[in-house]
């Protein structure tokens, strides 16, 4: 089959890119852009923004290193659990690993959920000053409807949605922008608070999350074979560092702006904060498109739960396949798509119930459990097992093997500048592989940490 010309695969490329970067956008912002202001308001702007730095940078490294153990994953059905079984968890870690995820997914549902059932029901109180509590009760409906059209729709079909949803986003950033610029900066701007520092560095780890969306992407994109596994993993790669720079920017501009306007009487949901009619309605469509992105690493994780299910209950009553790819390569059973489609639905389901519990708590729950395991933990352990291997491997190949007398000669021949060289590369291989990868492993246990101690607080203060 011929190869197309080079515009039309220049035009391919670029329109995945925007693609990818849309859909990546919307997912990463989502809800978790609305309590941004007052986690700036708890902790103050310096260390707002520093906090959001970290947690942008640490992100895009794992993001990458997901993506890049994907690409040296030799299997056309990506998931978690793919990763897992390349990098050796075992079939009980991988189990958990999927559950993590499917947790994430119903918590950032139930989220998304919460803040729009708030939403609408205030937008229904400005403009027909009653019955907002009928809106409040059918907006989780609404939240499993709108599910459904995602799941018969792919990422290509949703980037328009995206694309609007990005637009209101942006649109919301200029209003809390326009609204500091005429007012000024609150009298009582808050002060960093030791004791608010849980729940703005909760919420500011949870806000940046993007690890389980780009896995879904890349794997939805590669199965329709437009491009080899290295370049779309490049790509995906490249549309997941732009949309960590913009949210960057985006957090920044809304945090600082909505902190330094509104100080102390920061609201969890920035969009409260207007009295303009227009306001709430928009935020509200916002946020019903920011549901459509998620479903897809919903519906992936409950179809990887149930394969494994599938395949632990065939491999108890059939001998073990000689080969990893004969293992892959088992048809599904009929009733497993049905199986995991009931299962996506019970999450819906139990993200619809907790959508009537505080949006915080929520934050709090998914990033003590998910966030950390899909965000930190499994990028951290598969870059260690996957990629560097296949890296050593590569380099092995590539490089003749010299004898130690010779490696000796070498050594004493070279100048000072080579030697400083050499151990220049040394010392950033080693922050590389080993320092920046145990800094991204402390800081998520970090953040699961303080979100565990907060969300056991909001559970002891409900009760």
């Amino acid at each position: 089959m011929a190869s197309p010309p080079l515009g039309v695969e220049a035009r391919r490329r670029r329109s995945l890119f925007l693609e990818s970067f849309v859909t990546l956008q919307l997912g990463i912002s989502g809800s978790g852009a609305l309590p941004v202001p007052r986690a700036f308001a708890m902790v103050g702007v310096r260390t707002g923004l520093g906090l959001c730095f970290i947690a942008m940078l640490l992100n895009k490294v794992t993001s990458e290193w997901l993506l890049v153990s994907a690409c040296e994953t030799a299997t056309q059905k990506l998931s978690y659990s793919a990763l897992c079984k390349k990098a050796g968890f075992g079939v009980s870690l991988t189990v958990l690993v999927e559950i993590f995820t499917l947790t994430l997914m119903t918590g950032s549902y139930a989220a998304c959920l919460a803040a729009l059932r708030e939403t609408s029901g205030r937008a229904v109180d400005l403009w027909c000053g009653g019955g907002s509590q009928i809106v409040r009760d059918l907006t989780p409906a609404a939240g499993i409807l709108l599910a459904a059209v995602a799941g018969a729709k792919d990422y290509e079909a949703l980037s328009s949605f995206s694309t609007a949803g990005v637009a209101f986003l942006l649109g919301l950033v200029a209003c809390v922008v326009g609204a500091f610029i005429n007012a000024g900066p609150a009298a009582d701007s808050a002060d960093m608070s030791l004791r608010d520092a849980p729940a703005a560095v909760a919420t500011l780890g949870y806000s940046f999350y993007v690890a389980p969306l780009a896995l879904s992407v890349y794997a939805n994109e590669l199965s329709s074979t437009r491009f080899n596994r290295a370049d779309l993993a490049n790509i995906v790669k490249k549309a997941t560092a732009l949309t960590f720079m913009t949210t960057f920017v985006v957090y920044g501009l809304l945090g600082t702006c909505g902190a330094l306007w509104l100080g102390s009487r920061t609201p969890g949901d920035v969009a409260t904060a207007f009295t303009d009619k227009f306001i709430a309605p928009a935020t509200a469509l916002y946020l019903a498109v920011s549901l459509l992105p998620m479903f897809h690493p919903l519906q992936d994780s409950a179809n990887a739960i149930v394969d494994l299910y599938r395949k632990n209950i065939d491999n108890n009553h059939q001998p073990k396949p000689t080969t990893e790819t004969e293992e892959e390569e088992a048809p599904p059973s009929q009733e497993q798509p049905c199986v995991a489609r009931l299962l996506a639905v019970c999450a819906l389901v139990v993200a619809a119930m907790a959508a009537r519990c505080d949006s915080i708590a929520i934050f709090a729950f998914t990033g003590a459990t998910g966030v950390c395991v899909t965000c930190y933990v499994v990028p951290v352990v598969c870059f260690w097992r996957i990629v560097l291997p296949a890296r050593r491997r590569r380099a092995s190949l590539l490089l003749p093997t010299i004898d130690q007398e010779d490696e000796t000669q070498s050594l004493v021949d070279a100048s000072s500048s080579t030697s400083k060289r050499r151990c220049f590369d040394v010392i950033c291989g080693t922050f590389a592989d080993v320092v920046l990868p145990f800094v991204a492993l402390f800081f998520g246990c970090f953040v699961s940490f303080l979100s565990l101690i907060l969300a056991l607080d909001r559970s002891h203060k409900n009760y």
